[in-house]
């Protein structure tokens, strides 16, 4: 599991995010929790729900975690900003390639990282 270096989170979630980065990397569950992904096909981000990462097939696969947030509609939210935050900063919508042809941009430790609360 990786995470992005700036990872985006919702209000709710930012004051819990160190608990909610444990209970994801020791597969733990988790009520209440949507993250933001890399999608798999060609569009930009999945929502799915933190327990679906529970399900075997999430257990062999290498899961980049972009954002977290509460609900779905606080995650739809963080999307946007996203995107918003992503198409300025690579100067195009198609910017998907440009943000994970670098690998510096993720990485395990959170600690690291900067946190963006939405």
């Amino acid at each position: 599991m990786l995470f992005y270096k700036e990872l985006y989170f919702d209000k709710d979630c930012s004051v819990k995010k160190r608990k909610i980065i444990w209970k994801l990397r020791k597969n733990s569950g988790i009520v209440n929790v949507y993250l933001i992904t890399n999608a798999q096909a060609t569009d930009l981000f999945d929502i799915v729900h933190a327990s679906v990462l529970k399900q075997s097939y999430f257990q062999s696969q290498e899961i980049v975690i972009l954002g977290i947030a509460t609900s779905k509609e606080h995650a739809v939210q963080i999307v946007t900003r996203m995107v918003n935050d992503f198409s300025s900063q690579y100067q195009t919508i198609d910017f998907k390639k440009d943000l994970f042809s670098q690998p510096d941009n993720f990485g395990k430790k959170l600690q690291k990282y900067k946190i963006v609360a939405e």
